[in-house]
C-alpha cells in the first residue's frame, strides 16, 4: 500500500488550483452546490457578526452574547450528531431543505418582530434554530461532496473551503462596513441573507432533480440497508426503479459498510 501511494505523483499547487477551478466550471453538480456552499458561509458570518452585534446586544445585553452563542454552538453540535440516523430515514435533500427553511423562518422573524428588552424566550429559540440549520448545512454538504466525488474529493473540498471562506469574509466585511444604525444594518443583512437563501433553495431543487432524473440514482435518497447472501450489508442509494426485475434494494449506488 505504501509503495502504491508513493507511485502516485503529487499534484503541484498549479494543478490543484486548476482542478478546483475546472470542477466548479465543468461539473454541473458543483456549479449547483456552490451557491449553497456560499450561503452556508454567509449564514455563519451573520450568526457571529450581525446577530450578535445588532440583535443580541440590543435586545438582551452585550454580556449575554457569549451565553447565547453557547446555545447556538450546542444546538449546532447536537444537530450534527443526530443527522446520521435522520438522513437514512428522511433523506439528505429534505433535511437540507428543512435546514434552509428553518433559517428563513428565523430571518423573517427578526425582520417582523422586535423583542422587548431581556425577552429571553424570543431570542434564545432563534439561536437554537439557527444552530440546528447551521449543523444541517455544514454536515450534509460535506457528506454530499464525499458521495459525489468519492474517487477524487480534494478539488471538491477545496471548493467547499474556498467559497465558504469567501462568503464569510464578505459577510463580516458587510457587517463591519455598514452604518451606525443597528436596526437598519440588521435589516440589510437579513435581506441579503434571504436573497442568497432563495438562490440556494432553487439550486438545491435543481440538483435533486438532476440527480434523480438524469441518473436514476440520487445521493439525496433515503439509504436502505439490506442483507446479502454473503453476510454483508448493502447501503442502497437507489431512488427509483432500475427497469429490470432484480431486487432494487441492491441496485446501483449501493456500497458496502
Amino acid at each position: 500500500a505504501a509503495a502504491a501511494a508513493a507511485a502516485v505523483p503529487k499534484k503541484t499547487t498549479k494543478q490543484q488550483l486548476l482542478a478546483t477551478f475546472h470542477l466548479f466550471t465543468r461539473d454541473a453538480r458543483m456549479s449547483l452546490l456552490v451557491p449553497i456552499i456560499f450561503y452556508a458561509g454567509f449564514e455563519q458570518s451573520w450568526a457571529w457578526g450581525s446577530f450578535t452585534k445588532d440583535f443580541i446586544s440590543i435586545h438582551l445585553d452585550s454580556r449575554w452574547v457569549g451565553y447565547v452563542m453557547v446555545v447556538f454552538g450546542v444546538s449546532d453540535a447536537l444537530a450534527s450528531l443526530a443527522l446520521g440516523k435522520l438522513s437514512d430515514r428522511v433523506g439528505r435533500f429534505y433535511l437540507l431543505l428543512g435546514g434552509l427553511m428553518l433559517q428563513a423562518a428565523v430571518g423573517i422573524f427578526c425582520l417582523t418582530y422586535t423583542p422587548a428588552k431581556y425577552e429571553y424566550a424570543a431570542v434564545l429559540p432563534l439561536a437554537v434554530a439557527w444552530g440546528i440549520g447551521d449543523g444541517i448545512l455544514n454536515t450534509l454538504l460535506s457528506a454530499l461532496l464525499g458521495a459525489f466525488w468519492a474517487g477524487d474529493s480534494e478539488p471538491a473540498f477545496a471548493n467547499l473551503k474556498l467559497w465558504q471562506s469567501l462568503a464569510m469574509a464578505l459577510g463580516l466585511g458587510l457587517s463591519a462596513g455598514l452604518g451606525k444604525d443597528k436596526a437598519e444594518d440588521l435589516r440589510i443583512q437579513i435581506y441579503v441573507l434571504l436573497s442568497a437563501l432563495v438562490v440556494s433553495v432553487v439550486c438545491l431543487v435543481l440538483l435533486h432533480r438532476r440527480e434523480s432524473v438524469d441518473t436514476g440514482t440520487a445521493k439525496f435518497s433515503v439509504a436502505r440497508k439490506t442483507r446479502t447472501g454473503d453476510g454483508y450489508t448493502v447501503v442502497d442509494q437507489f431512488n427509483g426503479d432500475d427497469g429490470d426485475d432484480d431486487d432494487d434494494d441492491i441496485s446501483g449506488g449501493g456500497r458496502y459498510r
